[in-house]
């Protein structure tokens, strides 16, 4: 998708939304957008086919900064981020999920790291909060220190965002990373730990605890065979900690002392854990054969 979207310079910054199926969190983030230090901006939200409350809530919401456009079906992520991008006005534009809540000066504190002539700025992501102990059936979010590039969190130079190609509509998971290496190759994106956003708490149930497992194929596509980054590799192994439990089980043990486990469902997925290892390793191997890369 082209993004056509004019730039308006009186338009500081504009703030794309993707949700689907998010009425139970996302008048949280809108009321945290809405209440910036800067307001000068624009906040686009692009439903992508929601099929609970979510459109009665946002036309509840009186603000002519907000944008509420509907994707007629699901067409996905990428595809609903490409579209807010299209119809934006800035040239500063900046990303989180509707999931997530921003502080106070998150606009203020990216448009000063945008200003200094950077590409990209991500910020700091808590989980829940600062403070916040997760247990094990905490599908837990958070980028403390940079290097995650999450869409929960992050800032782009409009300009160099339609130069690549946006993002990349063929991949279900980690386009916010695709797009970051892509940014990194012609620019710089930098860490801002003053940019903060709390991530609302979320679970994992049993059945997207093991189908988690599969994202591993993305993982195998972006950083082995198209960019060949080592994130979490040593030498030729992937996630060498996981290979490891898998030879040697009784290191599993040893989560279940360091880890919080309260309720059933924790212990639950403590037992699925040695299971989801085995299951998330054959389909490495399976994929890296596919593609054609060695991956251990």
């Amino acid at each position: 998708m082209e993004a056509r979207g004019s730039i308006d310079n009186m338009i500081k910054a504009s703030i794309i939304i993707a949700t689907h199926n998010m009425g139970n969190s996302i008048e949280k983030l809108i009321i945290s957008v809405l209440s910036q230090s800067e307001g000068n901006f624009e906040l686009i939200i692009i439903d992508d086919g929601s099929t609970d409350d979510t459109k009665k809530i946002i036309n509840n919401i009186k603000d002519k900064r907000l944008k509420y456009i509907q994707n007629v079906k699901k067409r996905g992520k990428s595809f609903s981020r490409n579209k807010g991008i299209a119809l934006s006005k800035s040239n500063n534009l900046f990303f989180t999920d509707a999931d997530c809540a921003v502080t106070k000066n998150w606009i203020e504190e990216g448009l000063k790291s945008l200003g200094k002539g950077f590409d990209g700025i991500e910020g700091k992501v808590y989980y829940v909060s600062k403070n916040y102990k997760p247990t094990r059936s905490d599908r837990v979010v958070r980028n403390l220190y940079g290097g995650e590039y999450m869409t929960a969190n992050i800032a782009y130079k409009k300009n160099v965002l339609i130069k690549l190609g946006l993002f990349n509509v063929k991949f279900k998971r980690n386009q916010d990373r695709d797009l970051a290496l892509r940014v990194k190759m012609i620019g710089k994106i930098i860490f801002n730990p003053n940019m903060i956003v709390y991530h609302t708490a979320s679970k994992w149930t049993a059945s997207t605890y093991m189908h988690s497992a599969s994202w591993v194929y993305y993982r195998v596509i972006l950083f082995f065979k198209i960019y060949n980054e080592s994130y979490n590799m040593v030498l030729r192994v992937y996630a060498p900690e996981k290979l490891l439990s898998i030879i040697f089980p009784p290191i599993i043990l040893i989560k279940l002392l360091i880890d919080k486990h309260k309720t059933k469902n924790d212990y639950m997925l403590f037992f699925l854990t040695y299971p989801k290892l085995v299951y998330e390793r054959l389909l490495l191997w399976k994929y890296s054969i596919k593609e054609k890369v060695l991956i251990i």
